[in-house]
C-alpha cells in the first residue's frame, strides 16, 4: 500500500512539474525578446551608410594632397548630424540593444575619423580605404540587424 501511495504522490508531483512548465512556456510564447522590424528604420540605414560611402568615394577622387579637413568639414557636419539622428532612433525603440550599439559604434568611428583629419589636415589614400571599409561592414551589420527582426 504504502508503494501505491508513493507511485501517486511521484505521478501527481510529474504532471504538476509539467503543467507548471506548459504554463511557463505557454506564457513566454508571446514574449518578445528583440524589437520589431522597421521598413524605415531600414531604408534609413541605407540612406546614411550611402552618403557614408559616397564621402568617402569623393575623398578618393581627390588628389591625397588636396584633401584639407576644411574642404569637407561641411560634409562631415552634416553626415554626422544623420549619425546621431539614426542613433538617437535606435536608442528610442524598445527591445533594440544590438541596432543602438551598431549604431553608436559606426557614430563613434566617424567622430574619430574626423577627428583625425581635422588634427592631420589630411586623409591619405590608405587610410581612407581603410576607415570606408570599416564603416560600410558595420552599415551592413546593421543592416543584417534589422532585415533579421523580420523573420521574427
Amino acid at each position: 500500500m504504502k508503494y501505491l501511495d508513493f507511485n501517486i504522490r511521484s505521478n501527481i508531483t510529474i504532471l504538476f512539474i509539467f503543467f507548471i512548465t506548459a504554463v511557463t512556456l505557454a506564457s513566454c510564447a508571446n514574449t518578445k525578446i528583440i524589437s520589431e522590424y522597421d521598413k524605415n528604420a531600414e531604408q534609413e540605414i541605407k540612406q546614411v551608410g550611402s552618403k557614408v560611402d559616397e564621402f568617402y568615394e569623393n575623398l578618393l577622387a581627390a588628389n591625397q594632397d588636396d584633401r584639407s579637413y576644411q574642404q569637407y568639414s561641411e560634409q562631415y557636419q552634416k553626415i554626422q548630424t544623420e549619425l546621431r539622428l539614426l542613433f538617437d532612433k535606435n536608442k528610442a525603440r524598445k527591445l533594440n540593444e544590438e541596432s543602438t550599439k551598431i549604431s553608436e559604434s559606426i557614430l563613434t568611428l566617424w567622430v574619430k575619423y574626423k577627428e583625425k583629419h581635422k588634427l592631420n589636415n589630411n586623409y591619405t589614400n590608405g587610410n581612407v580605404k581603410l576607415d570606408r571599409s570599416r564603416l560600410a561592414r558595420l552599415f551592413s551589420t546593421a543592416t543584417v540587424a534589422e532585415l533579421g527582426k523580420k523573420s521574427l
